[in-house]
């Protein structure tokens, strides 16, 4: 019912990017179904103190998202990345979980990291590849994880680049394609 939707994460920031606004952010994401003439804006990510998220399409046709969370209520952690679902083309957000697998930036700094995120042209798979930095104290050691479930666990990881590393974005194309 999506064929040909066009859809992109991002992000509401309140009344600016002040730290004392971090609890009223929220990821979210802008979709077009007619060639980008017009958009509309989805609901909200079920958590606040989300941004810089990315999508993907699965094979049954949901979406998962993937966020960052700079802010938590009650002390919650936001050293990890949180993901939740859509089964309506991206216009709503629900199964909100946080992703113990995957580090959100250097685990000694709440503030976190944009992350890349792709799912593999494999046919009737949701094999997924994110990307982050694996490090205590810095932007350092560019890793990808792999997820072969839809991300829903995130069983394998391998660095890529031991030294500086910080915003990433991935890409996959047709098989045979040097994408």
């Amino acid at each position: 019912p999506y064929k040909g939707r066009l859809l992109r994460a991002s992000r509401w920031y309140a009344d600016g990017d002040d730290t004392f606004e971090f609890p009223r952010h929220f990821t979210n994401a802008v979709f077009s179904d007619d060639g980008g003439a017009t958009w509309q804006t989805s609901e909200p990510f079920p958590a606040f103190g989300t941004g810089e998220a990315a999508v993907v399409e699965l094979a049954d046709g949901s979406i998962y998202c993937n966020s960052r969370r700079h802010w938590a209520p009650h002390g919650r952690p936001t050293i990890r990345r949180w993901s939740a679902r859509s089964t309506d083309g991206g216009a709503t957000w629900a199964d909100l979980r946080q992703v113990c697998e995957l580090p959100d930036g250097p685990q000694d700094d709440s503030f976190g990291l944009f992350g890349g995120l792709v799912r593999l042209p494999l046919r009737n798979h949701d094999v997924l590849i994110f990307s982050n930095v694996d490090s205590r104290s810095e932007r350092a050691n560019g890793v990808v994880w792999a997820s072969l479930d839809g991300g829903r666990t995130w069983p394998g990881k391998r660095c890529l680049f031991k030294r500086r590393f910080a915003y990433s974005s991935l890409a996959a194309g047709p098989i045979g394609s040097p994408v």
